[in-house]
């Protein structure tokens, strides 16, 4: 990575840091997008690595069980996974992958299973985030686009903060509210969105504060 991308994302760490108080620490982190191809498994994949680099022991779990991504960015096998762990097939042990010579382990979705959502929605990921909380100090989930399923509104409420990625001068507005609107009504927590891809020499930063304006003065006038 740029060291312009390595200081965007301390820059991101530190907000995250500095969103909750100390004896309220945010351990467990879900990652998502409005649609595909924002950039979400980029942006959890840096940021369980920025993490890391403060010596924090880090683990990045792969809940998109449809199109899932990580196994293929850390070169790592995909099986087992996530998905045997939750039908009981194998044991958490056997699916956490540590990453020599980091304090970064991985949890790959496992192979692709019929009913995702059902999966999701099973006590047994509570149990296994409650889990994973006494053995590492930080737990970064990469979910499915919000709107594309309804996954990651089953886990919005299973974490202590949702981050949304969206694309610049790509993702639609009302693409973006819409998804606001479904982690809210399932009880998540936003920490913030992450503006990816953007080129600030370009109309980027204008298209978004343009918009963005447009809808707090809706917001203000539907207020009034």
């Amino acid at each position: 990575l740029s060291s312009v991308v390595t200081e965007s994302f301390r820059a991101l760490r530190t907000s995250i840091l500095f969103s909750s108080p100390e004896d309220k620490p945010l351990k467990t982190m879900l990652v998502t997008s409005t649609v595909l191809g924002e950039g979400k498994s980029f942006i959890s994949s840096n940021l369980t690595a920025i993490f890391s680099h403060v010596n924090e022991k880090t683990i990045l779990l792969d809940v998109d069980m449809r199109r899932p991504k990580l196994h293929k960015l850390f070169n790592i096998d995909q099986r087992p996974g996530l998905s045997a762990f939750l039908t009981g097939n194998a044991s958490l042990e056997s699916i956490i992958r540590p990453v020599p010579s980091s304090h970064i382990s991985i949890i790959t979705s496992g192979a692709i299973p019929p009913n995702p959502s059902e999966l999701l929605s099973s006590g047994k990921i509570r149990s296994l985030l409650e889990e994973l909380k006494s053995k590492f100090d930080r737990i970064i989930l990469d979910s499915p686009p919000v709107l594309n399923v309804a996954d990651t509104s089953l886990l919005a409420n299973s974490v202590d903060g949702v981050i949304l990625v969206i694309k610049g001068a790509s993702t639609r507005l009302d693409g973006v509210i819409a998804s606001k609107k479904r982690i809210l009504e399932a009880k998540g927590r936003i920490l913030g969105v992450v503006l990816n891809n953007v080129e600030l020499e370009r109309e980027d930063h204008y298209y978004y504060h343009y918009y963005y304006s447009q809808d707090q003065g809706k917001d203000k006038q539907k207020k009034a």
